[in-house]
């Protein structure tokens, strides 16, 4: 029995000290990551994003989930439901889909009494984006007009624009055209008196003119989609832009 004992215990001492160092490991890297987020709080809103912008391009979930806890949490201490939905943007956009669904839900929840110049529209064109390139058309497209309601309310002219294409979009896809081009036509009505010297506006102006065109084309309107590519080739040549 003394024998067995013994030869029981270098065994029993060896899983001990395993037990011990797991533990140890597991509350070292508990507190690097407490010491991480804290670090990352100290930070500003602004270097917050930029961070969370590179880890997302790096594809780097586990860095992204950190910096975007440490920005919702700085957040829901300053009672900053702006920064708290932003904390989230970079995570729907990079999480598998349910888990983008998860967190834009959790955002449209608490900005639901919220209204700002970007929030609670920005969750609601999130949420459609993903279910867009899911092909859940119909969800997309209901999102997008909720979307497009609140930023008429704010006068958000970014979100108007980028609604409005999205809705055209869809509707392009499931062959309703006409309507499509109409609403090509009528954001088009707003772009093109702004100053095209300035690229967004630019970009937005040119994109405007292919859909137009691709439009009529579908509509066998040929004339038509002939002389919006035309202003398009010559308003790129005025700015000897040669990606066209």
């Amino acid at each position: 029995m003394i024998l067995k004992t013994i030869s029981i215990q270098p065994i029993l001492l060896k899983y001990i000290t395993r037990v011990f160092l797991f533990f140890t490991l597991l509350l070292i890297t508990s507190t690097l990551h407490c010491q991480e987020r804290n670090i990352f709080q100290l930070l500003s809103y602004e270097e917050l994003i930029n961070l969370q912008f590179e880890a997302s391009q790096k594809i780097d979930l586990g860095e992204l989930r950190n910096i975007s806890r440490a920005h919702y949490l700085k957040a829901r201490k300053e009672d900053d439901v702006f920064q708290k939905a932003n904390s989230h943007y970079y995570r729907i956009l990079s999480e598998d889909f349910d888990k983008a669904i998860e967190l834009v839900d959790s955002v449209i929840t608490f900005t639901s009494n919220y209204r700002g110049f970007y929030y609670p529209a920005e969750a609601y064109i999130l949420k459609a984006y993903r279910q867009y390139e899911e092909r859940l058309y119909s969800s997309a497209l209901n999102n997008y007009i909720i979307a497009n309601d609140f930023a008429n309310q704010n006068n958000n002219e970014g979100q108007m624009y980028s609604t409005l294409t999205s809705i055209a979009a869809i509707k392009n896809i499931h062959g309703f055209e006409a309507e499509a081009l109409d609403i090509y036509r009528k954001t088009f009505i707003s772009i093109k008196g702004r100053d095209l010297s300035i690229p967004d506006n630019y970009d937005k102006y040119m994109l405007l003119l292919y859909n137009i065109s691709l439009a009529h084309l579908r509509l066998s309107s040929i004339d038509s989609a002939r002389s919006y590519a035309k202003r398009g080739y010559t308003r790129a040549a005025l700015k000897k832009d040669s990606s066209l």
